[in-house]
């Protein structure tokens, strides 16, 4: 598998428009620069795929890491992740992009650990949204400061069938 196999350049704008996400252009929450690599992974429910960015500054525990770069690390953000239906994702890709081969194959190695950690991390976030009211400060900060707070119909769709594939109900 080549090291652009299931890394592109997403059309963001159309992206964040066909979701019905309404942000203000500096929303740090939100990432909107076309030429950030996403990983595209096709399994995450029955229904939905989800683009996951690769950041150089992953800044919490919510993600897969990389690289380790003096004191920080880069890798997938599950925070900042879109999640789509199936059907749509390719309406999305705006060519492809590479990373350093070294984290593409740490990333090809762990799929599978990758798809189940991001899986029980919408479950999580789900249930913080849904609890948001009673969450501590850090709690209420993950949820605000994710992309996810903006999808939260397709979030609940897709960890009720995360939850079904699973028999986590």
């Amino acid at each position: 598998m080549s090291n652009q196999a299931k890394l592109y350049r997403l059309n963001l704008k159309q992206l964040i428009n066909d979701l019905g996400i309404i942000v203000d252009s500096s929303n740090k929450n939100i990432i909107q620069n076309d030429e950030r690599p996403f990983y595209l992974e096709l399994s995450v429910s029955k229904s939905f795929s989800a683009f996951i960015p690769i950041r150089t500054n992953l800044p919490h525990k919510y993600g897969f890491v990389t690289a380790q770069i003096g004191q920080g690390k880069s890798g997938l953000d599950y925070s900042k992740a879109y999640l789509v239906k199936k059907e749509n994702t390719s309406n999305y890709l705006n060519g492809i992009k590479t990373i350093s081969s070294v984290e593409y194959k740490k990333i090809d190695k762990n799929q599978s650990l990758i798809i189940g950690n991001f899986k029980n991390f919408l479950v999580e976030f789900q249930d913080k949204i849904t609890n948001y009211t009673s969450l501590d400060y850090s709690g209420k900060r993950d949820v605000d400061y994710s992309s996810l707070q903006y999808q939260k119909s397709a979030l609940k769709c897709c960890t009720e069938e995360i939850k079904i594939e699973t028999s986590i109900i």
